[in-house]
């Protein structure tokens, strides 16, 4: 009897001990397979992402985007990029709502207010399309602003202003950008979505005008250029850098720090948008090489014997100079002889004549 109680219980533990094994394994099979299922999945759908859906439409038919062009166009162009081909971009992109003016409530006082900030305590002129123009009799300034959309144009006449031609730049450029940051910040803190003040370009006055300066020690006067956040990845970019929406010119002292600023600002409605189909980058190039693009920059030492090499391709959105309620994408080729072109990227069934 005990011999057959102990083979029976030799046999059960050895069928335990079996079941722990097999059953142990069994979870580490399913454990490593799941996890394997997972890693899978997430591979295949990083390598096969899902479409997106298709584009909305949902503001309609656009406007064209209006390009102020300039007489010189280069019409030759080769292709240069790092692969030699076109890159693969998206197919479509998302417009943004573009607030064009403000409440009309309180759009005059807080003008007034502005320009008091200035210094400019005299009645405003008002002109036929609603612009305030505010003079200081004394010092020559100027201060135009539109009540409805806040922007504004500061000007002094320095351009004989001995103070200034004999002070130079300072050579801390940190300087330069915070008093032009300030300067904003004093009259439009609320309409600021800047990152920090971007490009500053040199300049000399002197007795025969103002003149680009061949370097920082060698000038008396700062442009310094301001650029609004991106979207997402893709950068605004104003119809013309040379003369960009937001800047202000700087002094190295003298009777005025700054001696002139323009601010062409129009919100943008992040939440409201609509998604639109695009042309390919072929399209664009295709339409570059037809001259229907708008020319933002270039060399004056372009030498129109030459064709313009395009080493650079991406996408953008234009940051408009006038007011429009939309927020659209463009095609930007950049190259030799400073070259920067803009492309309308939507798709042309979905732009009015």
């Amino acid at each position: 009897m005990m011999n057959n109680q102990g083979t029976q219980l030799t046999i059960t533990a050895f069928w335990a001990r079996m079941v722990i094994k097999w059953g142990g394994i069994s979870l580490l099979a399913i454990f490593f397979l799941h996890t394997g299922w997972i890693v899978f999945q997430r591979n295949w759908k990083r390598v096969h992402p899902a479409p997106p859906p298709p584009p909305d439409v949902a503001f309609g038919t656009l406007p064209h985007t209006k390009f102020s062009e300039p007489k010189l166009h280069p019409h030759r162009f080769q292709l240069q990029t790092i692969d030699g081909h076109l890159p693969s971009m998206p197919t479509q992109m998302k417009v943004y709502f573009v607030v064009t003016q403000q409440s009309r409530l309180l759009a005059f006082d807080q003008a007034n207010a502005t320009a008091r900030q200035l210094g400019f305590t005299s009645p405003a002129q008002k002109s036929t399309n609603n612009l305030l123009t505010y003079h200081k009799s004394k010092t020559g300034e100027t201060f135009t602003i539109n009540p409805l959309t806040q922007n504004f144009n500061f000007s002094y006449p320095f351009e004989h202003d001995q103070t200034i031609m004999s002070q130079p730049l300072p050579t801390n450029l940190d300087l330069l950008r915070q008093t032009a940051l300030r300067f904003l910040q004093n009259i439009a803190s609320s309409h600021l979505d800047f990152i920090n003040p971007s490009n500053i370009t040199f300049y000399k006055l002197t007795g025969n005008g103002v003149q680009p300066a061949n370097s920082l020690s060698d000038s008396n006067l700062a442009q310094v250029s301001f650029e609004r956040k991106n979207i997402g990845n893709y950068p605004l970019l104003p119809p013309s850098p040379q003369n960009p929406n937001v800047s202000v010119w700087v002094t190295g002292g003298g009777s005025h720090n700054v001696v002139r600023a323009r601010f062409i600002h129009f919100p943008i409605d992040r939440e409201k948008f609509a998604t639109y189909p695009l042309i390919s980058a072929q399209q664009a190039w295709q339409k570059l090489k037809n001259n229907h693009y708008h020319l933002a920059r270039l060399s004056p030492q372009f030498n129109d014997k030459q064709p313009i090499i395009i080493r650079k391709i991406f996408l953008a959105y234009l940051d408009p100079n006038y007011a429009t309620e939309f927020l659209k994408p463009i095609y930007v080729f950049k190259g030799s002889s400073d070259f920067l072109g803009y492309v309308e990227a939507v798709s042309p069934e979905f732009l009015n004549n």
